[in-house]
């Protein structure tokens, strides 16, 4: 019994210390070249999911890939400030629409499931409450009341 409280407990020490080292690296040096820009808000980043790409390729994203000079830097960047504002703009008209679509959609799959099946669904697939693009966290208890 002392052995698997012994083995529990290295195990959690050594998760916690990853977990520290991770938070002063990126402390010290930054986040990771792998994290990608998030969109609209030049200074901020995010870690990708698998295979995820950004919608647009960011000034550093194309620095690093084609190797701008500092005048190609400049007026890239001049470019793609100049598009950002109407990338924003279309990107709030079409996002209540997608949000519709999505409800619709989640709203027909809840009517074939079992509640069984219903439960999972709401439980793996909570619904994600989004003021804008990007990923974020889904509310802890996003999903409804489940019929009777």
């Amino acid at each position: 019994m002392k052995e698997k409280i012994w083995i529990a407990a290295a195990f959690v020490l050594t998760f916690a210390a990853g977990v520290l080292v991770g938070a002063i690296i990126v402390r010290n040096f930054g986040t990771p070249p792998f994290a990608l820009p998030r969109f609209g808000n030049p200074g901020a980043r995010h870690f990708p999911r698998h295979g995820e790409r950004p919608p647009i390729p960011s000034v550093e994203m194309l620095q690093k890939q084609l190797g701008l000079d500092e005048a190609q830097h400049r007026q890239v960047a001049d470019i793609v400030e100049k598009y950002r504002g109407q990338f924003q703009e279309h990107f709030r008209q079409i996002h209540p629409t997608v949000q519709g679509l999505l409800t619709q959609m989640r709203g027909e799959i809840e009517t074939v499931l079992t509640p069984e099946q219903l439960e999972k669904f709401r439980r793996e697939f909570p619904r994600r409450e989004r003021r804008g693009f990007g990923p974020r966290p889904a509310p802890e208890d996003s999903a409804r009341e489940l019929p009777e």
